[in-house]
């Protein structure tokens, strides 16, 4: 009988050891299954994430670009309106210099003695038109008596201007007309010259 015991309990041991045996390989093969899928899936996540963070970069780089192209543009801008207020600056300087004085009479005389009109007037600031009345009367005595006389204009700061009696035309030979002519003329070439040169930074 002890023989009997002695198998049935080897026979229980050692279907208790094959039986921990399977499940143990149950257990390892399900933990290795686990282990592949959160591998796998903590992959798929990192990749996912990586694929974000590329599109966020690229957004931002893009963004940036942007932002700088924007400031740079604004800064090209200012320093285009500063260059064109500086050189307005220097043609208003330059006409007020050059039409005062003698210059003024000289170049009132060339204007109105080629000009063909029987009645008229030339329009002055009222201290020009008292300092150089008399060089005036006496270069354009002829001139003046056919009908041309000289007045105060005001608004006139520098230069002169010549209007036919009644106001149908007149030509503006002040330092602010003559300017604003010059400064059109010279804004578009100047800004293109300096956008060619922003183009090759």
């Amino acid at each position: 009988m002890d023989a009997q015991l002695q198998e049935v309990i080897d026979k229980i041991k050692a279907e208790g050891i094959r039986t921990a045996e399977e499940r143990r390989d149950e257990i390892v093969k399900s933990a290795e299954e686990d282990a592949r899928r959160i591998r796998k899936t903590a992959e798929d996540e990192a990749a996912r994430i990586v694929e974000e963070a590329k599109a966020e970069a690229e957004k931002k780089r893009e963004a940036g670009e942007a932002a700088l192209q924007q400031v740079a543009r604004d800064v090209v801008i200012g320093v285009l309106a500063e260059i064109d207020g500086v050189f307005r600056s220097l043609i208003d300087s330059a006409a007020r210099d050059g039409l005062s004085g003698e210059r003024l009479e000289d170049v009132i005389v060339s204007v109105v003695s080629g000009w063909n009109v029987a009645e008229g007037a030339i329009l002055l600031n009222d201290a020009d038109a008292k300092k150089i009345e008399a060089g005036l009367l006496k270069k354009m005595s002829e001139t003046l008596k056919t009908g041309i006389d000289i007045r105060p204009f005001p608004g006139i700061t520098a230069g002169f201007r010549v209007s036919e009696r009644g106001g149908t035309a007149y030509y503006d030979y002040t330092a602010d007309g003559i300017a604003d002519v010059l400064a059109e003329r010279l804004s578009p070439q100047l800004e293109a010259i300096l956008r060619s040169a922003t183009r090759k930074l």
